[in-house]
């Protein structure tokens, strides 16, 4: 047997080489002499950009007792200025001469084991797209977030950057300048202190922001599952009374203590020579000395792990100590070693909870009047595993399909029921690297009102697992289910972006797992699960649930429970009689019954009679050749419109859309909620005679996911994906179940989203702000709706609303993707040629009348009621009446109307593109707004947050309509809560200011390029042609092939001039019919002084 063997102190380490799962054949890898490792991956998706990661492995568990959130600090630093860039404005003007969007391209974040700083750029000269990643990191919920961009500091003169100048060539090499500036952060930060206190209020923010209860609760649970260990003592954000005392002394001698090559790792991917770029990492990382710079002793580089591939380089970053797991039976995988020299984080024993509703070391209770449901994490924690060998991904599919099983049963038991008392059953297992350990855990949720029945029926499925395993008809569906999602990975294997790429090498190497090639992984993993028994599966399901099963007698098992403050439905809740109904659930679990699934569900035999029939064909056909999109636009003998173009940026896969004129503005009085029903039922009800758990089962089988309002994503990866996807179609709209039990399930959605209105200071805030602005008769369309309205609807009416709108005369369907044109046509005269509707009737007229939306008009302001809560915070939204999509607006009371359709009453509204190309005056006041915006929102969270430390967050947004002549701009702000008028009249200030006076250039290009940018790599995404497509065939709509032509070419043509017209025309009139809706939330004694 060959075997790979390292020494670590008196303990042996091997591994099979013939178990370790095959790396992926591209990865290049590395560690330099002074200990810096790196990964470097070569992806062309997209061309000309790459991604440089640089982990620093130090987070706030490195942090002592009075250093809580300087982890964070010190990544706010980092961009604040180095030896070579002496300010941000310097290091912003690098970024903008490289190509590069601050806080798109260039970010950070803190975890509790390491800080992660993100570049992005060119390989060559500027950006010609806009990729993040750092969006694609620090989501945990108690990590922090990406950071915002800041003022430019107005003093730093242009001398600071001189030596960067001439970096427009596009000749000029990106990577190597790239690197140097990432050096420059990692070990010549200035961290001066005048920089330090200007980013203090910046942080601040941050903490008042997240300061949401998700996030409370969040903590929470790490205060309970994780109180053995340092972590809920650690979380990175941090405290704010240690913030607001951090000094530059401070962020320096934890800088100086931790970010060293040793303890490092840099990320590679995108469009670069591997060899070239690891010749300029050892150049400009090497000369680097290996150990901190403070002189303390840290992580030594081990020889041996030069000599390895990254699955089995010792673990780097804290080591964090799980008492609970010291004497733990389930063993950590032997691949798993810990570099010599990291920080091993312990901490004593933890307080003991508070005794609220019996709470102990195994049961914890979080009351609060701001949480709405009742939910239960029974939770297990373990030691850290891997995904490295064989063995571990015959584990991770076991564990995969038996996941798959529950979700399906759970599912099921949703759909078959008109009242499933539950809100959710779910089951997870992972190993989180951040955590130090693995996570065994079991959840449920529902309405207080039915916390007994729900907590009952979630441990039935989990002792069902347990005790009965699966059936045969359960484990082919989920292996089908399975195998098909990864055939279509592995199709796409040449289609990831360099950032999907940089985001799973980064996981893996954290985790201890291998970096494999799709095509390899689906040819494994496939051969695993051809190979699978019921009995086998029953065996590991077994073992997993055990932890829930036993939790009684369990000591390892814990019960985390979020519940509403004093609730009605909850009064008589305690230990004793939670342990109750646990025991209950657990006992005597009935054996599962296995769904019945067909291989297709519509019968093509009928279909062939329908053909017969009626004939259908294409009536019509138009291609956009000379505009260049390749958009076909086809008419069918029955009257649907259909849109396609072929778009291989994904292969194998495509996205349909179907859409309807009609919605809420059908309803009237007497009929509110019809519509929103209609479209709930719709999706939810099942179709063609077959049960709603029948056809999600078989959706799931065969890749395809269908979505409110009838978005179809499509995996073609398998014989037959178009048909099945088109004939579920067919069914969907013409034998659309919508069955009762559908609509009793949307009626008690409606209650509980009631409920929990008066539970969120946004919500109410906006409700009483469009209560405001929008006239009485039609404010209730815009409205969540009323428990008491929901409860009034029958199916018959449903029904009625439902099949007015889906007439193939009202028909409309969009597909973009990669699919075969003639197959495509061929199938939608098929089935989407067949479809009839008997007594359908024309509404256009109908239709043209309701399509209005009243505004009162005129300025007003009002509070909100006071919210209670432990936290203070205040929220504000301003806003007035807009022109829709196309530039209109009307039925104002206040006798305010506008007209700006194609241009109209504008005088710097183009002929043509500068290339020649006709310009579309249609979208000429959406594509300006769209730049507007950003201009506006960048101007109030620079003056308003920044320079004047009113608010924590703001933004402007315009809200328009595509077929309703109006819309609506919002301006929402969290001001602080002795600062609220103040805060207001500070915003409206400076929104008539720019409104009247116009914009700097600067402000302007800040705006419009990445939006430019943007655009240009949404082009490639199949969601992108969707949204442009829909409305081509819509008599209602004034959208024309035009207005899809050359989109990123008139983005890219607006100039300051165009847009400052369009501002002071569209937005001019926003001082005289400013509403303003404030509302706040805070202990009930502070409510007189608001």
């Amino acid at each position: 047997m060959k075997c790979i063997y390292e020494q670590l102190g008196s303990k042996k380490y091997q591994v099979d080489s013939a178990e370790l799962l095959p790396m992926h054949e591209k990865l290049r890898y590395g560690v330099l002499p002074n200990g810096l490792r790196y990964c470097i991956f070569p992806n062309k998706k997209p061309a000309g950009r790459f991604y440089v990661n640089l982990e620093v492995h130090a987070g706030s568990v490195d942090e002592e007792e009075e250093q809580q959130g300087i982890a964070h600090f010190v990544e706010h630093g980092l961009f604040l200025g180095t030896e070579r860039f002496k300010s941000q404005k310097a290091m912003k003007k690098l970024l903008r001469r490289l190509g590069m969007a601050y806080n798109a391209d260039a970010n950070a974040f803190t975890d509790f084991r390491s800080t992660v700083y993100t570049l992005s750029a060119p390989t060559k000269g500027r950006a010609e797209t806009m990729h993040s990643a750092a969006g694609l990191f620090g989501d945990s919920g108690v990590s922090t977030a990406p950071r915002e961009d800041l003022a430019e500091d107005e003093f730093a003169g242009d001398d600071e950057v001189s030596e960067i100048e001439g970096l427009q060539a596009t000749t000029d090499d990106n990577t190597q300048l790239v690197l140097e500036l990432l050096h420059q952060m990692a070990f010549k930060a200035l961290l001066k202190q005048e920089d330090i206190d200007k980013e203090r209020g910046a942080i601040l923010s941050e903490l008042k922001d997240r300061n949401s209860i998700s996030q409370r609760a969040a903590m929470e649970f790490y205060r309970f599952n994780h109180n053995d260990t340092v972590l809920p003592r650690r979380f990175p954000i941090g405290k704010e009374e240690q913030v607001k005392r951090f000094s530059s002394e401070d962020l320096r001698r934890f800088y100086k203590r931790h970010y060293y090559p040793a303890n490092m790792c840099l990320y590679v991917a995108g469009d670069v020579d591997p060899a070239d770029f690891e010749k300029k990492i050892q150049a400009v990382f090497g000369k680097e000395q290996a150990a901190p710079a403070d002189g303390s002793a840290g992580v030594e580089p081990v020889e041996e792990d030069r000599k390895v591939e990254p699955v089995l380089w010792p673990r780097r970053g804290a080591k964090i100590v799980h008492h609970d797991l010291i004497e733990s039976l389930d063993p950590a995988p032997a691949i798993i070693r810990t570099s010599p020299g990291v920080n091993v984080v312990s901490v004593p024993a933890a307080q003991p909870p508070s005794k609220e509703h019996g709470s102990s070391n195994k049961f914890h209770v979080l009351s609060h009047s701001l949480i709405t449901d009742f939910s239960v994490s029974f939770c297990a924690k373990g030691n850290l595993q891997t995904f490295a060998t064989l063995s571990d991904m015959r584990e991770s599919v076991l564990d995969s399909l038996v996941g798959m099983i529950l979700e399906f049963r759970v599912n099921e038991r949703r759909l078959r029921s008109n009242d499933p008392i539950f809100n959710g059953i779910g089951w997870t297992y992972s190993s989180s690297a951040r955590d130090g350990c693995s996570m065994n855990s079991f959840s449920i949720s529902s309405q207080p009102r039915h916390w007994k029945a729900a907590l009952e029926i979630g441990l039935q499925e989990a002792a069902r697992m347990a005790e009965h395993g699966v059936t045969e008809a359960e484990l082919s569906q989920a292996v089908t289910t399975l195998v098909n999602h990864f055939a279509q990975q592995a199709t796409l294997k040449n289609s990831l972006e360099s950032s999907v790429w940089m985001r799973r090498i980064m996981e893996c190497v954290q985790a201890g797992d291998q970096v494999m090639n799709a095509e390899k992984k689906f040819e494994i993993l496939a051969e695993i699960s051809s190979r699978l028994t019921p009995k086998e599966l029953s065996v590991r399901a077994r073992e997993l649930f055990n932890a829930v099963t036993s939790y009684v007698t369990n000591d390892q098992c814990k019960a985390f429970i979020c519940m509403p403050d004093n609730s009605p439905d909850m009064q008589d809740f305690s230990h004793d009689l939670f342990l109750t109904i646990v025991e209950r659930g657990l006992k005597d679990p009935n054996p599962p019954e296995s769904l019945q699934v067909p291989e297709r569900l519509l019968d093509e035999s009928h279909l062939n009679e329908l053909v017969d029939q009626m004939k259908p064909a294409i009536v019509s056909r138009r291609v956009d050749e000379e505009g260049g999109t390749g958009v076909v636009v086809l008419k069918l003998s029955n009257g649907i419109r259909v849109a396609y173009r072929t778009n291989d940026s994904r292969p194998k896969e495509f996205r349909v859309r179907i859409s309807a004129a009609g919605g809420r503005v059908l309803e009237d009085e007497q009929r509110q909620g019809q519509a929103v029903a209609a479209s709930a039922l719709w999706v939810n009800g099942g179709c063609g005679g077959y049960a709603a758990e029948v056809v999600s089962r078989f959706a799931s089988m065969w890749g395809l996911s269908e979505e409110l309002h009838f978005d179809m994503l499509v995996q073609a990866t398998v014989d037959g994906a178009l048909e099945r996807a088109m004939g579920l179609v067919w069914m969907f709209l013409q034998r659309p179940n919508l069955d009762q039990k559908a609509l009793e399930r949307f009626k008690i959605r409606v209650r509980r989203a009631s409920q929990s209105l008066d539970k969120s200071v946004e919500r109410k805030t906006s409700k009483l702000f469009l209560d405001m602005m929008i006239s009485p008769e039609h404010a209730w369309r815009l409205q969540e709706l009323r428990p008491e309205i929901a409860d009034s609807l029958d199916v018959e009416d449903v029904r009625a609303i439902l099949f007015k709108q889906i007439a193939t005369e009202n028909l409309e369907m969009v597909v973009s993707g990669d699919f075969d044109p003639q197959e495509l046509e061929k199938a939608l005269v098929r089935y989407m040629g067949t479809l009839h509707r008997e007594q359908e009737k024309p509404f256009l007229d109908e239709m043209q009348e309701k399509l209005r939306l009243k505004f009162k008009g005129g300025s007003m302001k009002a509070n909100a009621e006071h919210l209670v809560d432990d936290t203070e915070r205040s929220y504000t939204i301003m806003g007035f009446p807009a022109v829709n999509r196309w530039g209109y607006l009307r039925d104002v009371d206040a006798g305010l109307s506008l007209d700006f359709r194609d241009g109209a009453a504008l005088s710097l509204v183009p002929p043509t593109l500068p290339n020649g190309r006709p310009y579309c005056k249609s979208m000429h006041i959406s594509r300006s707004l769209s730049v507007a915006c950003d201009v506006i929102s960048n101007r109030l969270f620079e003056e308003i947050r920044e320079r004047r430390g009113l608010v924590y967050g703001i933004s402007f947004r315009w809200r328009p309509y595509r077929l309703i002549p109006g819309g609506y701009c919002t301006i929402d702000f969290m001001p602080k809560a002795d600062m609220i008028e103040e805060s207001i009249a500070a915003v409206r200030e400076c929104f008539h200011r720019l409104v009247t006076e116009g914009f700097s250039m600067d402000e302007f290009e800040a705006a419009k390029s990445p939006l430019v940018t943007k655009v240009k790599e949404t082009e490639k995404q199949n969601v992108f042609w969707v949204q442009l497509m829909e409305d081509l065939g819509n008599p209602l709509s004034p959208k024309s092939i035009g207005c899809i032509q050359d989109v990123s070419d008139h983005y890219d043509a607006l100039t300051k001039e165009q847009v400052e017209e369009v501002v002071r025309c569209c937005l001019g009139h926003g001082m005289e019919h400013m509403v303003i809706a404030t509302g706040t939330s805070g202990p009930q004694e502070q409510t007189q002084g608001v």
